[in-house]
């Protein structure tokens, strides 16, 4: 995560909005805008919480009572190891995870439909 931070702060705004819009085709022209103006923003000391020892959702997660609903991108381009997802999943006393293909980090900018939908899907049955 260090490497991946410190290389896109390297980059200028308009190499960041090149090689965002060709790593995610289906975003608008604002939501590119909103993600590279964010990375711009951040703090460079925000690096010295990526290398942390273990996260605290492994003790957190237990402690949730209402349901939960974990949205995934597909392994290749999602943000959480398959290893995280299924550690998560036999933690919670009440959880779902639904993942969509084609979906990576910003789940919601890369398939909003599908992400509506499951979110929709988890209220009706949960509310």
């Amino acid at each position: 995560m260090s490497e991946w931070f410190n290389r896109v702060v390297s980059l200028t705004r308009e190499e960041l909005i090149v090689e965002w819009s060709e790593r995610n085709p289906t975003w608008t022209e604002e939501e590119l805008s909103y993600q590279v103006e964010s990375k711009l923003q951040v703090s460079p000391h925000v690096v010295q919480t990526f290398d942390q020892p273990e996260p605290i959702w492994r003790e957190a997660l237990p402690k949730i009572a209402c349901p939960i609903l974990l949205l995934t991108g597909d392994r290749e381009n999602g943000l959480i190891a398959p290893q995280d997802v299924q550690a998560m999943s036999g933690l919670w006393r009440n959880g779902r995870v639904v993942q969509i293909e084609g979906a990576g980090h910003m789940v919601h900018y890369d398939c909003y439909e599908p992400f509506v939908e499951s979110v929709r899907a988890f209220l009706a049955e949960c509310c």
